[in-house]
């Protein structure tokens, strides 16, 4: 038996529960080369134990994020009823993305490493949250994060979805990422403007992951960065990671948001566990043209912040208080 195959197939069939997989489907576990084979052996075996027809479908690893699977893998994939995405790297915003989920299918991107998937399983407490965050943020016509290190920005919603993620996919064309608990929305590509201070988490994929010394000074026009203060190495960083990738859609507003769940930790670094931090509200830039969000931008580059210790105003309510939700709101 392979290292902590216990402990993982514990998590990975909690997955498939939540996920209401049932007798008569058709699953693909999706995975890579590089992947741990008791991770993937999990998710086969979970799976396989709801009596669920399972087919493992095995690429060779991509040398980094937002590469297309193979068409073939894509096929597969699109004619299962759920799929268990097990990749190294996440290829989320690709057309492969679109066409799976496009076909009905409901797909849960297991990204996060050994130690996430058996810490951050999940539980009805998270599903709870998610409930009470999706209501919220559908009411939402305005969003304002404002800090004390200078941001004051101010988003629309417009007519985008509600986006949100408990760790399971439960409906046709669902996505969701296990380990990575949030609500969010894709303001309409021009509906935002202000000062944004990229204080906290930074995961400028494939090379750099960090939690900013000092804040990273932008100014956002009309959905975009329109300026960035390189005035310090952090914020060099950021600004060479945004024009090597010569694409303007690079600096536009993706997503917005914030985290559900009170296990994820700051460290050691973890893009998942950054993104479902509790009340930590994330903005993310670059591509975002998924179902889920409704987004129209396409690009090959994605990044994602996790501003801490900030306020949130929804439709001029305080939602969330120097890093804290506000009580009576349902996210204790």
């Amino acid at each position: 038996m392979e290292p902590r195959f216990p402990e993982l197939f514990l998590s990975a069939k909690k997955a498939v529960a939540y996920s209401q997989v049932k007798p008569d489907e058709k699953v693909v576990v999706f995975t890579d080369s590089g992947k741990n084979t008791a991770t993937v052996d999990a998710f086969f075996t979970a799976a396989a134990g709801t009596g669920a027809d399972v087919v493992l479908v095995k690429m060779q690893t991509r040398d980094r994020p937002l590469r297309e699977p193979p068409a073939a893998a894509v096929q597969a994939m699109a004619a299962a009823d759920v799929v268990f995405d097990l990749a190294t790297h996440p290829w989320l915003y690709t057309q492969a993305t679109n066409t799976i989920l496009n076909s009905g299918t409901r797909m849960l991107q297991v990204f996060v490493d050994d130690d996430t998937l058996v810490k951050r399983p999940p539980e009805d407490f998270i599903a709870r949250r998610e409930r009470a965050a999706r209501a919220i943020l559908e009411r939402c016509e305005t969003f304002r994060i404002t800090s004390p290190y200078g941001t004051d920005i101010l988003m629309e919603r417009g007519d985008r979805p509600v986006h949100t993620q408990g760790g399971f996919v439960d409906h046709p064309g669902d996505w969701d990422s296990l380990g990575v608990n949030l609500a969010a929305f894709a303001p309409p590509e021009n509906k935002a403007n202000g000062k944004l201070a990229l204080y906290g988490t930074m995961y400028l994929p494939p090379q750099h992951i960090f939690i900013t010394e000092e804040p990273i000074m932008t100014v956002v026009e009309e959905g975009r960065i329109t300026h960035v203060e390189a005035n310090h190495r952090e914020a060099r960083i950021f600004d060479e990671w945004l024009r090597r990738w010569d694409d303007p859609n690079s600096y536009v507003i993706a997503h917005t948001g914030f985290g559900i769940d009170h296990r994820a930790e700051l460290h050691p670094p973890d893009p998942g566990a950054w993104e479902s931090y509790m009340a930590g509200v994330n903005i993310a830039f670059g591509g975002n043209n998924i179902p889920q969000l409704a987004g129209k931008t396409v690009c090959q580059s994605h990044m994602d912040c996790v501003l801490l210790g900030v306020d949130l105003e929804i439709n001029g309510q305080k939602i969330i208080e120097r890093g804290s939700f506000v009580s009576g709101l349902g996210l204790d």
